[in-house]
């Protein structure tokens, strides 16, 4: 029966050591060929080596940019284009970095990734040496199991053979109660006293293997549990790890979308770059092309002033012609009178040749008055002359104020230009600043979340050490349990065991072998505690690298929109820069219209020399043609409808004057309009600035409160460590008694009476006496621990109150945020400062405007006034005229008043009284005109 039995353990030893090579066989398939696919495909491959070779083509960029930069460098037009494209390339330069570091970190998180596979490989490896060690020890509770059985089938027999001995005693008893023998009665009671302590050894024995062998079945149990759940555990992180490593590459997936996103955005940024460039080359073209006009412009003003020179001095010779010509004149009215005075002288003489001498008298008479139209004629060329080179200062001093304001446009536009530019200067400045700010805000977030974390996995260790502590409490209650229960039943068995020490020191030598196995089973499960730990720092260090690339991507996204705030600001100032090119082609064309209307002058000049040069012609013809009377009326006739027509063009560029004027003052009032604008969007700065300067201040009250928030924690970290301490000493505490009861538990103390044990067996006496004393030397060592353990707590108290000490100051790092706030504060100030200094100058600047606009206007009005008074003394000296041409007619018909036919040739010939060109032309004037017209007619 015994042999069936051994047979069928070893078949069934065997069957599960195929089952358990198969399992491993097959667990080590699963995980060799799980990590055996590749971890990114060979498209991903080659786009990650594209993404690096354009990263390392970045070389060739700088290069262009550097000639870019050396060929803006020689023009100073450019200067502001030029510190744009400075600001885009260093912001690409940071993108650049960013990009490089996104690599490292991708190619460092592929080098983490591959370390994780390979451990996961190991890892699964171990897993497959743990399920081998669970199968041996599975192997060894069969075995376990069937000499179980076979204990089990020998305690049957000997309880059949207790059955017939206790049959045999019955038999001997009734054989006792028959009358026998004493000594034979006394042999047979030794004998059946003999066998009965022979049995009774043997049940006792028999109980206590029994004993043995359950309670190593529940120990071999119980770590077989505790060996399927470190497994369970283990494959339980595993899969967490695959899904973390899942999650990473799905990031890194994403990471790589975002790349070729911004790349796209970049090619777009660089085209639109290209395009501005060109842009700006056909705006400098434009420029140097409106600069050549403007050259050729001031060219042709100095040739238009030579040219105006050069025709007041042929003014100044033809005035000097009018003047000999007026001497002339003057000769003639004297040899007029001699001949009158030798005409009356001779009256008497020639009192024949009386109608020869009225002929002659008539003819006297006509020239009289030929000559008096002469002098009146000469004397309304004189006005004109004069009223000629007062419009001529007048034109000139229209002329140098029009430079002056040319002068002080360009003056208040360099002044512009200047101002826009300190402005742009200033608001790269506080770029910076808040760019700085925004990264100092950034650093301080990933501190706090770092601490954040670090307290995160603090409180998750205290409950874990909570929740260890109350599951060895459980523990300890339930081994405490089983103590009272062994103690119990040691009492119970305690006479047995002598009977059982020849069996113990059989099983001694099994029970070292099994210590031995379950001291490789320790070690196993301590190389995987520590795998499980190098697991969770390697898992924490990939929480680690997961924030930093967070952090990474989260600087990234902050370069990112410096690039879109800097191409917003780009694209303002092209915008600005379309502004004034407008505006100065506005000025341009205004110019254009300037020279336009000074060339209209130099041809009204030009015709008015002529028209004079026509009128000295003229005048030298009445003189050589003076006594043909009828000729020169004519011709007076036709050179009044001339003057007339000249007149009307004088009044025309009279009136064209006027809108040029009218222009002008349009001109000034676009400029206020302008200047308006200019301080319009500067108050709009300023309303930005104070709301950045709010922005600013509420975000140092944030960080006001979040450093209140870390010190409080600083503050409960001292109480949190004190804590972690005393749950450890506890832990450790509850350790050492744990094992103290299992000690105790496996090693009962023998509590068979002495001098039984003396008497029968003094070899069990002697190993009592020795377990004796080592219970002895052992609670004496406890009780040492015990008061070592008081000191070292003495000694951590000390500690701890020394370290809350320590803690309550105030650290280097809190010293370092304190003089970084302060720092941040001081350029705050300045900030403020100069923001004030800078709205301080826009105001100052904004009277100034003001101030100016006052004087332009009050300038307008005197101009106006001044031009009023010019209308109304020009009218008071044409009525004037009028006024005295109207009384002249009289005394001329008074002097021809003795001869009827006289006063017939004096109406019958016109008189030349002068024109005034009236303010403008009306209804009235025009029929008056037409009326003077039809008389002289």
């Amino acid at each position: 029966m015994r042999a069936s039995t051994a047979a069928s353990s070893g078949d069934g030893a065997a069957a599960a050591d195929e089952s358990a090579a198969a399992t491993a066989a097959a667990n080590t398939a699963s995980s060799s060929s799980e990590p055996s696919a590749p971890l990114f495909t060979p498209e991903e491959d080659k786009l990650f080596q594209a993404i690096v070779e354009e990263c390392n083509t970045f070389h060739d960029c700088e290069r262009q940019h550097q000639e870019v930069l050396m060929t803006l460098e020689s023009d100073e037009v450019l200067d502001q284009f030029r510190a744009e494209y400075e600001g885009l390339h260093s912001s690409l330069m940071h993108s650049h970095e960013g990009e490089g570091r996104l690599l490292r970190k991708c190619s460092d998180l592929q080098s983490d990734i591959q370390a994780c596979i390979e451990k996961a490989v190991a890892a699964a490896e171990l897993t497959v040496g743990d399920q081998r060690t669970i199968a041996h020890l599975r192997s060894e509770i069969e075995r376990t199991s069937n000499k179980l059985v076979r204990v089990r089938e020998k305690e049957a027999q000997l309880k059949e053979a207790v059955l017939a001995l206790k049959r045999e005693i019955a038999a001997q008893q009734t054989k006792a109660q028959e009358p026998v023998e004493l000594p034979a009665q006394e042999a047979a009671f030794q004998s059946l006293r003999h066998l009965h302590e022979t049995v009774q050894k043997e049940e006792d024995r028999l109980v206590q293997q029994l004993r043995g062998t359950t309670f190593d079945v529940t120990t071999t149990q119980r770590r077989i549990a505790a060996l399927l759940e470190s497994n369970a555990a283990n494959e339980r992180e595993l899969q967490a790890l695959k899904d973390s490593i899942a999650a990473k590459e799905e990031e890194a997936q994403r990471i790589l979308e975002l790349k070729g996103e911004k790349e796209e955005e970049l090619r777009a940024m660089r085209a639109t770059v290209a395009r501005r460039v060109a842009y700006y080359a056909s705006q400098q073209q434009t420029l140097d092309t409106l600069a050549d006009d403007r050259e050729r412009n001031g060219q042709e003003l100095r040739e238009t002033k030579r040219e105006e020179a050069r025709l007041t001095e042929e003014h100044q010779g033809v005035c000097r012609q009018l003047q000999h010509v007026n001497t002339a004149l003057q000769e003639c009215n004297e040899e007029n009178d001699m001949w009158q005075r030798r005409a009356q002288e001779r009256t008497v003489e020639l009192k024949t040749q009386q109608a020869n001498v009225a002929s002659a008298h008539t003819r006297y008479i006509k020239a009289q008055k030929v000559s008096e139209a002469l002098q009146k004629r000469n004397a309304v060329v004189e006005q004109q002359k004069g009223d000629q080179l007062e419009k001529q200062r007048e034109d000139t001093a229209l002329l140098k104020q029009g430079e002056a304001a040319l002068m002080r446009a360009r003056q208040l536009f360099s002044a512009e230009q200047h101002t826009l530019s300190s402005v742009k200067a200033e608001m790269n400045v506080l770029q910076q600043n808040i760019a700085g700010e925004a990264e100092q805000q950034q650093r301080n977030a990933a501190w706090l979340a770092e601490k954040r974390g670090q307290l995160h996995v603090m409180e998750r260790t205290l409950t874990a050490s909570e929740e260890h502590n109350q599951f060895t409490r459980q523990e300890l209650y339930i081994v405490t349990q089983e103590a009272e229960t062994h103690e119990a039943e040691a009492k119970r068995c305690a006479f047995q065991c002598a009977h059982l020490l020849s069996d113990i020191e059989r099983l001694q030598g099994e029970l070292a072998q099994q210590e031995a196995r379950l001291g490789d089973t320790e070690a196993q499960i301590k190389q995987q505690q520590l795998l499980l730990d190098a697991m969770v720092a390697e898992r924490n260090t990939y929480t680690s690298h997961y924030d930093q690339l967070k952090h990474g991507l989260s600087e990234q996204q902050h370069q990112f929109g410096l690039l879109l705030s800097q191409i917003r600001a780009v694209k303002n100032a092209v915008q600005k820069r379309e502004h004034e090119v407008k505006v100065e082609g506005a000025r341009i064309q205004l110019l254009k219209q300037q020279q336009k209307d000074v060339e209209r002058q130099l041809a009204d000049y030009q015709r008015r020399t002529s028209k004079k040069h026509r009128v000295a012609d003229l005048l030298v013809q009445e003189l050589c043609q003076l006594r043909s009377v009828l000729s020169d009326a004519e011709e007076e006739t036709a050179r009044q409808q001339r003057q007339c027509r000249d007149v009307q063009q004088e009044r025309n560029v009279l009136h064209r004057q006027v809108t040029d004027r009218a222009a002008e003052l349009d001109g000034l009032y676009e400029r206020v309009h302008t200047q308006q604008s200019f301080l319009q969007r500067n108050e709009a700065i300023y309303a930005d600035q104070a709301r950045e300067r709010e922005h600013l201040e509420y975000q140092t009250t944030q960080f006001a409160q979040q450093l209140a928030q870390m010190r409080e924690f600083l503050k409960r970290l001292p109480d949190l460590q004190v804590m972690l301490n005393n749950a450890t000493r506890e832990l450790q505490r509850e350790k050492v008694r744990v094992r103290a009861l299992l000690d105790e538990a496996e090693r009962p103390v023998n509590v068979h009476p002495y001098r039984d044990l003396i008497s029968a067996e003094p070899e069990t006496y002697a190993l009592v006496q020795r377990v004796q004393k080592l219970q002895r030397v052992l609670v004496q060592r406890r009780q040492e621990m015990e008061e070592k353990e008081a000191t070292i707590r003495a000694v951590e108290q000390s500690y701890m109150k020394s370290k809350a000490a320590v803690a309550h100051q105030p650290g280097p790092e809190i010293a370092e945020q304190l003089s970084a706030y302060q720092q941040n504060l001081v350029k705050k100030q300045q900030q403020m400062r100069q923001m004030q200094e800078t709205l301080s100058f826009f105001r100052a600047q904004m009277d100034q405007f003001k101030a100016r606009h006052d004087v332009l206007r009050e300038r307008l009005a005197d101009m106006g006034k001044q031009y009023a008074a010019q209308r109304a003394e020009e009218e008071k000296q044409a009525r004037a005229r009028g006024a005295s041409g109207d009384g002249a007619t009289p005394d001329v018909g008074d002097a021809g008043g003795d001869n009827s036919a006289g006063a017939d040739a004096a109406a019958e010939t016109p008189v030349y009284r002068g024109f005034v060109a009236p303010a403008y032309p009306t209804a009235a004037t025009d029929k008056s005109a037409q009326v003077s017209g039809d008389q002289s007619n």
